[in-house]
């Protein structure tokens, strides 16, 4: 579901969602409307995570995609060309607004699957990324946390909150590539203690 929603995006093509396989024959019928400037920078973003990945693997990929994207995007004017964008973000901090009550009983079923996801997700990234010098997950804390944190979302108009795995595997990654770079710093102050040359203090 995921892959497919992205790729209209993909291809620069926009279609009326209706189901799974009617949204996958939507995207089949409307290939011939592809705009090949979008699916030309889809690719090239492509061939940069996947590049960076396999070449310099503690390199921030997606950071170098999202940078380049938004550079050639301003260089280039790809919006006058046909290429969607994200388009103006608000600045400032949000205002706090209360939420319409006469919205709650339309919202209700909507919510009740947000949030069972949103939880369900939430403990799998803990359990699955967890390690042993981390605190036990507690899945009546995580629960609270995540629904503390949404109540303060729906006053500022955020989205909603939770736990993601593909983010928790970026940090960890990350977290992985900062502490191998401060052993390997540690080990090259230390290298000439352990070689024939006297080490100084």
């Amino acid at each position: 579901m995921i892959v497919l929603d992205q790729l209209p995006k993909l291809f620069g093509v926009h279609i009326e969602k209706a189901g799974f396989f009617r949204d996958l024959l939507s995207v089949v019928q409307h290939l011939p409307e592809t705009s090949l400037l979008t699916l030309a920078v889809a690719v090239a973003t492509l061939v940069v995570l996947v590049g960076m990945e396999r070449l310099w693997p503690r390199a921030p990929a997606p950071l170098v995609a999202v940078g380049g994207a938004i550079a050639a995007s301003w260089l280039f004017s790809l919006q006058t060309q046909g290429v969607s964008i994200v388009g103006l973000i608000p600045q400032g901090f949000p205002s706090l607004t209360m939420p319409d009550a006469s919205l709650a009983w339309q919202l209700v079923p909507g919510a009740l699957g947000i949030a069972l996801m949103s939880f369900t997700e939430t403990i799998a990234a803990g359990r699955a990324f967890a390690v042993p010098a981390d605190p036990p997950i507690q899945s009546n804390r995580e629960l609270v946390a995540t629904g503390v944190a949404n109540l303060g979302g729906a006053l500022t108009g955020a989205m909603p909150g939770g736990g993601g795995t593909s983010q928790t595997a970026v940090v960890r990654a990350a977290e992985g590539a900062r502490r191998r770079r401060r052993w390997s710093r540690r080990a090259q102050r230390w290298r000439p203690c352990f070689s024939s040359r006297p080490c100084s203090d």
